[in-house]
């Protein structure tokens, strides 16, 4: 197997090729768990694999709670399916809770701090309710529990890394804060066996070919831990070689309908780069720097980054500007009008290009 086969298969795993799923839903489950730090960033990487899809439609899924956002891995925000979440924080959270003891020290943060909080925050959101972050952190001052200096936010990391909270719908710019059990009440359970087998398969499923490192990096997760799932599901993976790596799959019933646009423009922290410890398939060295080591918002011609995008959003329009390493072709300068028109209808805007 070669690096262009190894490519043109995680294109086609990862949905950046035309498939037959339909709902955000379904690709969020597919994959397991789709980083979502930055949400307006993270909203194209769910549209950009749902043909059709809109902005508004993406958020709708967090509004009707089919997905939900919370940190259950790397220390990160992730969406992932509403019904998988408490399984997947416990599996993986584990590690950065313990992490991030010192960090909790010097933010004066103990286990009676975060207790208080929780109580509060308890009392804040039960009973259903929805929460702007900012105004749950003024009512947190307002109780005399200091939000100052980061320490908002590492109680919110905490608690919901404990499974306590998660983060709801947007309010205005802003996002919001729920509790896990009433946002989301039908949790699955399974044991730490059964979470290692299921997660191990969402990651090849959804990012394979890939490494045994790749597979750890993405969860957090100790090597060991990572080899023990694999080989709790060997009868289900299929194994490549490409030179000194060995590389492993699940062999899926979703191929491909067509042939992935030759043209994309991922978004900041997309799983088609984040997903992998190793990025040399796809980044060239000396791009390596530039693109903070292809994790920035990029432009993939043939599934290699060939520069990078950034957005400035009007009331009616939207202009995109480029960064590009190289001229493009006549066959890429239409795949890229070809995308742009679709994150236009995606947005409900218009697109102005600069910097082609």
């Amino acid at each position: 197997m070669d690096g262009s086969e190894i490519i043109r298969r995680r294109l086609a795993n990862q949905f950046l090729a035309p498939h037959a799923l339909k709902g955000v839903e379904d690709v969020v489950r597919w994959f397991g768990a789709v980083q979502g730090q930055d949400l307006l960033a993270s909203l194209w990487a769910l549209g950009l694999r749902v043909p059709g899809s809109t902005e508004g439609g993406c958020e709708k899924a967090i509004a009707d709670g089919s997905i939900l956002r919370t940190w259950p891995m790397r220390g990160t925000i992730h969406y992932v399916p509403a019904e998988d979440a408490r399984w997947m924080l416990d599996l993986m959270t584990p590690r950065i809770v313990a992490g991030s003891a010192k960090r909790y020290r010097d933010l004066d943060l103990d286990e009676k701090a975060f207790e208080r909080a929780h109580e509060e925050i308890r009392k804040i959101l039960e009973g259903g309710k929805v929460v702007a972050r900012p105004d749950l952190m003024r009512r947190l001052d307002a109780k005399g529990i200091s939000t100052s200096g980061q320490r908002g936010y590492h109680i919110l990391f905490h608690l919901a890394q404990k499974g306590f909270l998660c983060l709801g719908p947007r309010e205005g710019k802003q996002p919001t804060v729920v509790l896990l059990d009433e946002w989301a009440p039908k949790q699955r359970k399974l044991d730490r066996d059964e979470a290692l087998a299921e997660i191990s398969v969402r990651y090849f499923q959804s990012h394979g070919p890939a490494t045994l490192h790749d597979f750890a990096w993405w969860t957090g997760l100790t090597v060991a831990d990572c080899r023990a799932a694999m080989d709790s599901i060997s009868s289900h993976l299929e194994e490549w070689k490409d030179g000194d790596r060995t590389l492993w799959h699940i062999p899926t019933e979703h191929e491909p309908k067509a042939e992935p646009e030759r043209v994309m423009l991922l978004p900041f922290v997309d799983e088609y780069t984040v997903g992998y410890k190793g990025r040399r398939d796809f980044l060239k060295p000396e791009h390596t720097e530039r693109t903070f080591h292809g994790l920035m918002s990029i432009v993939v011609s043939d599934g290699k980054i060939t520069g990078m995008w950034k957005r400035k959003l009007a009331s009616k329009k939207a202009t995109v500007e480029l960064d590009l390493f190289r001229d493009l072709d006549g066959d890429e300068k239409q795949s890229l009008n070809n995308v742009l028109r679709k994150y236009g209808e995606f947005l409900g805007k218009d697109i102005e290009l600069s910097g082609a």
